[in-house]
């Protein structure tokens, strides 16, 4: 009777690291990091639930925050786009064209 309280359609109310990090196709060592404080959480990530010495996480937090990703964004503009800024060349910057007559300070 607990195992079926626990599943709802086979799946764990409550995931462990390994299935976070499984589910999310991030590294097992990332989803550590994240759980004990050490590296920085994604923006909006549900906090983790200890549970004695178990870290777990609410799959329908996580379930939740993954469909929150999905929302459209605008498109970045282009590098032909009016208002956009120049794109930028790879590499050091080219010697600005010298005027006519050498360039030199004015006398």
């Amino acid at each position: 009777m607990a195992e079926k309280l626990n599943k709802i359609n086979g799946m764990p109310l409550l995931l462990n690291i390994e299935q976070v990090a499984y589910l999310l196709g991030a590294g097992v060592g990332t989803v550590r990091k994240w759980a004990a404080g050490h590296a920085r959480l994604p923006d909006g990530f549900p906090p983790f639930v200890r549970l004695g010495g178990r870290v777990m996480l609410q799959r329908a937090a996580l379930e939740n925050w993954v469909a929150g990703l999905a929302v459209a964004r605008p498109a970045a503009p282009t590098a032909g786009a009016i208002g956009a800024p120049p794109r930028r060349g790879r590499g050091r910057p080219r010697k600005v064209a010298q005027t006519p007559g050498g360039g030199g300070a004015a006398c």
